[in-house]
């Protein structure tokens, strides 16, 4: 196979190759043309407010924390 003959075939297979990309291209850009008119018929309505969780803490006590003050009061005066 000369040179002409190997540019020839790669040529080929490169139009091949963008033909079935084009392809492939085309199928996703109809999905995505389709995908409001497929989405305005379905209720997807989401309410936050039912997936919130409410947590109740019970009142701090500073009596029973560990963690001692970094400042001694008496140093501020």
């Amino acid at each position: 196979m000369d040179e002409r003959e190997r540019k020839r075939l790669y040529v080929e297979a490169r139009i091949a190759e963008v033909a079935a990309a084009n392809s492939d291209l085309q199928v996703h850009i109809e999905e995505l043309d389709n995908l409001l008119a497929a989405t305005l018929d379905v209720d997807d309505h989401i309410d936050f407010g039912r997936l919130k969780k409410t947590v109740t803490h019970p009142p701090f006590n500073p009596e029973h924390a560990e963690v001692k003050a970094r400042i001694d009061p008496s140093e501020l005066d």
